[in-house]
Parts: C-alpha cells; sequence; structure tokens
C-alpha cells in the first residue's frame, strides 16, 4: 500500500485526498478535500470483520481468495471443513492462517450441517421485519437457553451440570442451523479472535447499524439458532468468543455496509460486477461511500482486497460515492432502482440522477394533466 493512501487498520479512512464527514441527510459520507484526477486510487483495504460464500457456491469458491470460475468446480478440497481452493498456495495461505481451534471449529460445523440435512427455502415472500423490542425480546430468550449451555460446557461447574443444564446443550446440539448464516457467524468469531490488535466490535462499531437487522421472523430464528448450535460445539479455543454482543453487532452492520461477492468483477469494464453473486461480507473501512447512481468511483475486488478509484475527475467538496447496485442501475429506470434501494438498504435514493428524472416525471404528468 502506498504511503499516500489511507489506512485500514480501523474502521474510518483517513486520507489527504478525502474525509469522512456528516451530512444532512445520508449519515455519514466521504469527501474530496481537493481535486481529485480520474483513475486516482483512494483507497484498498483487506480487513474484512466477516463472510460467507453461499451454500450453492460452496465448491466453487475459493475459501482464500473467493476466485470463481464460472461454475468450475475446484479440484483442492478440505470436505472435513467445507472449504475448496483454487491453488496449494491458497490452501496453505488460509489454513496456517487460522487461530487456535477455528479448524477444529470448522469440523464441527460441518459435522453438524452434514448430519442435519434439511431443504431450506431461498425464496424470500416476507420482508416483515421484526421489531426492535421483538428482536431484543427473542436474544434475551436466547440468552437464557445460553447461560444454561454454558454451565453445562463449564469445566469448573460443581457440582456437575444439573440436568436442566444438559438439556439445553442437548436441545442445541440437535438443532437445524441455515448453513449461510452458521458460517457467517462462525467466520465473525473466528475474524475477532484472528484480529489480535483489533476489535472486531469496536472496528464496526462506526458504521451505520440496522435497529431491525432480520429479514423477517424466520431469519432472526436462524441467527438464535446458529448461536446456540455455535455455543454447543465450538472447542474451547473459540468457546468464550462466542458472545452475542458479538454477532448481534455484525449482523446490525452488515444490512447497510456489506458488500457481494461477485465473479471477481468480471467484464470489459473496470467495476463492472460479474452476474453471479456467491456471498457477501463486510469490509468497515470500505463502508463509508453512500451511493449513487451516477456514482463517482469504480469498485474491484483483488481477492480479499477491495480498491476504490475516482471514476472521473472530482472536484474540491463533492462528496464520493459508489453505487450499491452492483452496475445494475446501468439497465433500470428510477422506479426500479429506487425500489431496490428501499427494498434491500432501506432508503429512497435522492442522488442528482434519481431526482431530475423523477422531476422530468412529474413535468410530463403536469403537462398531460
Amino acid at each position: 500500500m502506498s504511503d499516500s493512501l489511507p489506512t485500514a487498520s480501523n474502521a474510518r479512512p483517513t486520507s489527504s485526498l478525502f474525509e469522512v464527514r456528516t451530512t444532512a441527510t445520508s449519515g455519514r459520507g466521504v469527501f474530496a478535500l481537493t481535486d481529485i484526477p480520474r483513475h486516482t486510487l483512494l483507497l484498498e483495504t483487506s480487513l474484512v470483520a466477516a463472510s460467507a460464500i453461499y451454500k450453492p457456491y460452496a465448491k466453487e469458491v475459493c475459501a482464500q481468495c473467493f476466485s470463481y470460475n464460472r461454475g468450475v468446480l475446484w479440484k483442492i478440497r478440505d470436505n472435513a471443513r467445507g472449504v475448496v481452493f483454487c491453488s496449494e498456495s491458497c490452501q496453505h495461505h488460509w489454513t496456517t492462517g487460522m487461530p487456535a481451534g477455528a479448524l477444529v471449529a470448522r469440523e464441527e460445523v460441518q459435522k453438524l450441517l452434514a448430519r442435519k440435512q434439511k431443504l431450506w427455502d431461498t425464496e424470500i415472500e416476507d420482508f416483515s421485519k421484526p421489531s426492535p423490542e421483538t428482536i431484543d425480546n427473542a436474544w434475551t430468550a436466547a440468552e437464557d437457553k445460553a447461560i444454561l449451555i454454558r454451565a453445562a460446557r463449564s469445566t469448573s461447574t460443581i457440582p456437575s451440570p444439573t440436568k436442566m443444564q444438559l438439556k439445553a446443550l442437548r436441545q442445541a446440539q440437535s438443532l437445524h442451523p441455515d448453513p449461510d448464516t452458521i458460517w457467517f457467524l462462525l467466520d465473525a468469531v473466528i475474524q475477532s479472535v484472528r484480529q489480535h490488535d483489533t476489535d472486531i466490535v469496536d472496528v464496526t462499531a462506526d458504521l451505520a447499524a440496522d435497529p431491525r437487522a432480520y429479514i423477517n421472523a424466520d431469519d432472526l430464528n436462524l441467527h438464535i439458532e446458529a448461536y446456540l448450535s455455535l455455543l454447543s460445539i465450538l472447542p474451547d479455543e473459540l468457546f468464550p468468543h462466542v458472545q452475542q454482543s458479538l454477532l448481534r453487532a455484525i449482523q446490525s452492520r452488515t444490512t447497510h455496509n456489506s458488500f457481494g461477492l461477485r465473479s471477481l468483477d468480471e467484464g470489459g469494464e473496470l467495476g463492472t460486477a460479474g452476474s453471479e453473486c456467491f456471498g457477501f461480507g463486510v469490509w468497515p473501512a470500505a463502508s463509508y461511500w453512500n451511493h449513487s447512481c451516477e456514482p463517482n468511483l469504480t469498485k474491484q475486488r483483488n481477492g480479499r482486497m477491495w480498491k476504490f478509484w475516482a471514476s472521473r475527475d472530482i472536484r474540491a467538496g463533492e462528496e464520493l460515492c459508489i453505487s450499491y447496485l452492483g452496475g445494475d442501475e446501468r439497465d433500470m429506470d428510477t422506479a426500479e432502482r429506487r425500489e431496490k434501494l428501499t427494498r434491500i438498504w432501506g432508503f429512497e435514493c435522492q442522488c442528482a440522477r434519481c431526482l431530475c428524472s423523477a422531476s422530468l416525471s412529474q413535468d410530463r404528468s403536469n403537462e398531460t394533466a
């Protein structure tokens, strides 16, 4: 990384080229401090708070660099841990970079999923997000069970664990966790251990949080089941790090800050995402750009590293924006873009392109009235 580029060891990036500041309508945003020429590299960051590869792509996406080769199955496999690799180098890097207990943890989760087969409905029809109060109540009830599970697993429990504690442990071990959810939350635990000098909760604390971070009641229940499952099976090295506070913090930041893992931004134009979305992750330092349907930044992922460039000359004072729509905005009208942004990210776009289009539509409506 060039000395002129911002560091990504902390969530909020700093640079002589831009600054993060509060906006009137969009929370925090990033603004140019000086004129920025086209193609200027503004940020590169590889610190990921948590990520997951969707189950249908588990044999097609490298666990280390997220490389995807249009559906080709990678031949280097670690079936015991449910991962594949595009090269021996990636396998070595991934394996040796794991903290103590993480490899065993993946083995335990893989064994749980293998013996608890369940068909999951990937079509979501219910988008009724639970209220903050409902979420708090559900997690409070879950923590009552978690206390019993912790007591059942404690080596210092005197006298021996009670029947109620052992029952809670067995019930948790018999749950049918959703693969995508439990892998994502496990990765949050692993990353929190892996980043010795970086507290993942602190790193993500500055990001926009969603108080209603679950798609629906079923989604909330999937996260709670994954939490209890992890408590019941993870090895001693990771067991103390499975905390409700961590898992809720990560999920609350995922709604507005996650990046889709696409086909290594394939395409003739830099920053044009491939059509296949095979997972997602939260890169804290990359999560401060606001959205525009006419973005002035281009983004591209290279392995675990996200890079952001100026896609045109930018004047001092301009807000630096990316597209949250992965290039799809080029083929969508205003209503389609706003509907998707509202449904997924929870806001109605007020960028110049949308406002101009809406204004023209209103003028035409007035003319025909």
